[in-house]
């Protein structure tokens, strides 16, 4: 993967922590919705296709010369034939129209070069009458050299265009592609969001290399038993002179921006866990410092809501391809919870009243699935679920 697309990369990420910062607002603007998922979905696939082998989506040069040289040659051949004819004929705009320099093919891009070629074959068709030593044959020939390479040509884009049908194109058109949600989603922010417009374009800048970076710490949280993500998670940063303070996301993270160059202390505090404290930790301009922090029960009362309460973990796969996906809308009325999966195809739920719970899944290009989970006490409901296309 190429600098500047982990650059490009880097920036989505930037702007979808961002997003997951201002979500309660952005729940509230239903374009933000659909731009949101289609920038994820980007994310998803730019990480898919970092695996993936391209070398199939590029040509040996050898094969497009030795196709460029053939047809040129064949052109140049009747070209130079029909000018000496003109020139017989006293034909001086026909023979300066023929009379091309060899760096009037060459010194273009591949799919002019054609265009070029394409010209003279045209001005020898339209001129048989005169250039009679130009036979129709000589036409055909031309014509199918010049296809040849056209066809050369098309062999990366559709190589792209496969990719694209399944869902795994190659990285450079992936980041093209993934600008136009991350752009909508800076726009939105300028339309309904303009107090945080100053942090969503440094988000959704491309910063260089070893320039300075728009997040200075990064923490996520998962429990050390289900190993489930936890929101709400109270982050406190502090480097004895500025505090900050934050909440973990549904996602489980919580990140800091354009801190000062210093060493901070770190501490997490969720109800019915043991507090964690990471110190110190130090911040710098060329790199984000990023923790992975799991934390611990701390022993609790036989009535604690962990213990009456359950939660469910699904994840939601594509029929055909047994991938997550990401986006799915989770519904379930009886709660009055709608949520969507996140980027490995999950959607986590905890303190529910032990009940039975019918819902719905659902996503743009797939059947409405209609799904029952049944919540216990004190356990952890797990599923497992299919889309199919329509």
């Amino acid at each position: 993967m190429k600098a500047t697309d982990k650059l490009h990369l880097n920036s989505l990420y930037n702007v979808e922590v961002v997003c997951e910062e201002n979500d309660a607002a952005l729940l509230l603007i239903p374009e933000a919705t659909v731009e949101r998922t289609n920038l994820h979905n980007f994310i998803v696939k730019l990480e898919a296709a970092k695996a993936i082998n391209v070398a199939d989506l590029t040509y040996l040069a050898i094969d497009k010369m030795a196709a460029q040289i053939d047809m040129l040659t064949t052109v140049k051949k009747y070209m130079y034939r029909g000018a000496v004819k003109a020139n017989q004929l006293n034909k001086p705009k026909i023979e300066a129209a023929l009379n091309k320099k060899p760096t009037y093919f060459v010194s273009n891009d591949d799919a002019t070069i054609a265009n070029k070629a394409e010209e003279v074959k045209e001005m020898l068709k339209n001129n048989t009458t005169l250039l009679v030593n130009i036979l129709p044959a000589n036409i055909t020939e031309m014509e199918t050299k010049i296809q040849a390479y056209r066809d050369v040509l098309l062999l990366p884009q559709q190589a792209i265009d496969k990719r694209k049908t399944t869902g795994s194109m190659i990285i450079k058109e992936l980041v093209k592609e993934s600008l136009i949600p991350k752009n909508n989603i800076v726009k939105l922010f300028y339309s309904y969001i303009s107090e945080q417009t100053n942090v969503i374009n440094e988000a959704a800048r491309i910063g260089k290399p070893q320039g300075s970076r728009h997040l200075s710490i990064a923490v996520s949280y998962t429990e050390a038993d289900t190993g489930v993500r936890l929101k709400n998670v109270k982050t406190t940063v502090t480097n004895g002179i500025k505090t900050f303070i934050k909440y973990s996301s549904k996602r489980g993270g919580a990140q800091f921006y354009s801190l000062d160059n210093d060493n901070y202390t770190i501490t997490s505090e969720r109800e019915t866990f043991i507090t964690n404290v990471q110190t110190p930790v130090g911040v710098d301009e060329t790199h984000v410092a990023r923790f992975k922090i799991i934390l611990k029960k701390e022993s609790s009362p036989a009535n604690d809501p962990e213990k009456t309460t359950g939660f469910y973990n699904i994840i939601v796969y594509d029929q055909e391809t047994n991938q997550p996906l990401p986006g799915v809308q989770v519904s379930f009325p009886t709660i009055q919870y709608v949520e969507t999966t996140d980027e490995d195809g999950e959607n986590f739920q905890d303190t529910l009243q032990p009940a039975t719970l019918a819902g719905t899944l659902y996503l743009d290009g797939y059947k409405q699935q209609n799904i029952t989970l049944i919540i216990q006490a004190g356990k952890e409901t797990k599923g497992q679920f299919y889309l199919e296309k329509e």
